[in-house]
């Protein structure tokens, strides 16, 4: 796994991805690029939005459409509104993007995605919870 930062202090996205190589190298470059993020694993992450992220950009990475599950979790009413945005896997159906945001998701990118259009995505996100 690629060197993060694993503190959460100052995370403002928690990257969610069931490979963990995954969430650290998206995390790796949001941090790289000056937005702070955290990488975490589908277990985890339903509780460290509540103890530590509400408000919060969250952004969900899979590799199957297995998301929807894990994007109700997150998603949560009970806990403050957190905008996620899912990252679909390559050569999703049409359909995966309306299902996500049924689930709660707040936007859907395709891949491949650039990092520049990771990056600039979400630099707006949190620029605009601020």
């Amino acid at each position: 796994m690629t060197d993060h930062d694993d503190t959460g202090a100052d995370a403002s996205v928690l990257v969610v991805a069931a490979d963990p190589d995954a969430a650290g190298f998206i995390a790796d470059t949001l941090t790289r690029a000056g937005v702070a993020a955290r990488a975490s694993d589908l277990a985890r992450a339903a509780s460290e939005i509540v103890n530590t992220y509400p408000g919060f950009a969250v952004v969900a990475i899979d590799t199957d459409l297995g998301a929807v599950r894990s994007i109700r979790a997150l998603a949560d009413p009970s806990r403050a509104a957190i905008p996620i945005v899912v990252i679909g896997p390559e050569g999703a159906p049409a359909s995966a993007a309306g299902e996500a945001r049924e689930a709660g998701a707040t936007a859907w990118i395709d891949r491949p995605i650039s990092e520049v259009d990771l990056v600039t995505g979400m630099r707006h996100m949190v620029e605009a919870a601020e």
